[in-house]
Order: C-alpha cells, then structure tokens, then sequence
C-alpha cells in the first residue's frame, strides 16, 4: 500500500492509482446523486478491499440511507475501515474516527471531527459533504 492524488490532490492510501480513480468516480456519483453511486463504491471495494477510505464511503452512504438494513451494515465498513487505518494517511485516520461516532450516534461528535479534517484539508469534498448534510440535519 502506497498514497496516490485523488482528483483533488488529496492523498489516498491504495494498491494502485487505478482504485483511486475507481474511489473518485464513486464520489462523483455520490456528489450527483447518481443511481449508480452503490455500485460504484462497490467497484472500489473490489479494486482495492484494503482502501481504508472505500470503506468510510461505504459506511457513510449506508448510514446516509437510513434504513434499517443500512443502519445494520455500517458498522462492518467502520470495522474494515479499522483493520487497514495502520496504514492509511492522519486524514484517513480522522475519517474512521468520524464514521466510529456516527456509527454510535454521535452526530456532534461526528461534526467536530469532519470540520477538524475540513481545517487542514479543504478540499476534502466527502468531509465537506458529509459535514454539510449532518448541519442541515440538526
């Protein structure tokens, strides 16, 4: 595992630069809304299963949903997400850290830490993103 830019100049902690591009076409389908956003972050997580970021994604969009079945998912990606952050950047680290208290309900806490990720990385668009919904929610 090495870091590769993403399309922001972000660094992400991946096999190869293929799973990166694979990860920013999922945020651009999350971004837009797109029908095929699952399945995109699907198609991440079979490039790279060690990204520690793909599995953030994934259980942020599975908490996003808020179904039930959903509710029930995220804390397996939060896992996953766990057993690769020895390896992944401080950002990435930050990001587990923000699905860990959005897993337990911590939505403050969860803001606090994705705001902390937006003060030394701004273009973090999925902190952003995230952090912004999470605003408009409380």
């Amino acid at each position: 595992m090495r870091t590769y830019p993403d399309a922001r100049g972000l660094p992400l902690t991946a096999v190869a630069a293929s799973a990166v591009a694979a990860f920013d076409r999922a945020i651009d389908a999350y971004l837009a809304s797109a029908a095929d956003t699952g399945a995109r972050v699907e198609a991440v997580i079979l490039a790279d299963p060690g990204m520690p970021m793909a599995h953030c994604l994934e259980g942020y969009l599975l908490i996003l949903a808020g179904l039930p079945d959903t509710l029930r998912r995220a804390p397996a990606s939060l896992a996953a997400a766990r057993r690769r952050a020895d390896a992944a950047t401080a950002r990435e680290r930050a990001h587990v850290d923000a699905l860990a208290a959005w897993c337990a309900g911590d939505i403050r806490g969860t803001i606090d830490r994705l705001e902390a990720i937006l003060v030394e990385h701004p273009r973090d668009i999925l902190a952003f993103r995230i952090a912004h919904y999470l605003h408009f929610f409380i």
